[in-house]
């Protein structure tokens, strides 16, 4: 059986996320370039007896804007969801904070002095207890 080591797939995890983002970002653009030249192409090979009716036009148009519009709003939720997955933005707001928290062991009361991972699980010293966040009842 082969030896792979940690950093090994790490390595491999990380080439493939930045290919991944690397492809999104070059279809996204040939969507808009594909979009612009084929309006480009239709403006320079119309039939100059028969026009394209100036309603069809704004309506691409605006087609276009749209388009824009939403890679923008993608852009931004995709930022607001890596934002949302750091746990530590929550939990330092109770630093330093007088809390109230009902735990397995009873309620405690006391002030925030720092907070902790363990095992994946985040937790508050709150003089010396710790607490889960969400056992946390009332901030003073």
């Amino acid at each position: 059986m082969a030896d792979v080591s940690s950093e090994y797939i790490q390595d491999q995890i990380n080439s493939y996320e930045a290919t991944k983002n690397n492809v999104r970002q070059v279809n996204s653009d040939l969507d808009r370039d594909a979009f612009m030249n084929l309006l480009i192409t239709e403006m320079k090979n119309q039939d100059p007896i028969d026009p394209v009716d100036n309603k069809e036009m704004m309506s691409q148009l605006a087609s276009f804007s749209s388009l824009e519009q939403m890679e923008k709003m993608n852009s931004n939720i995709e930022e607001l969801v890596k934002q949302s997955k750091n746990p530590w933005k929550d939990i330092s707001m109770f630093l330093g904070q007088e809390i109230v928290a009902n735990t397995q062991n009873g309620k405690v009361q006391g002030s925030v002095g720092s907070a902790y991972v363990d095992n994946g699980t985040t937790y508050l010293d709150v003089d010396g207890v710790a607490v889960l966040p969400e056992e946390i009842i009332a901030v003073r």
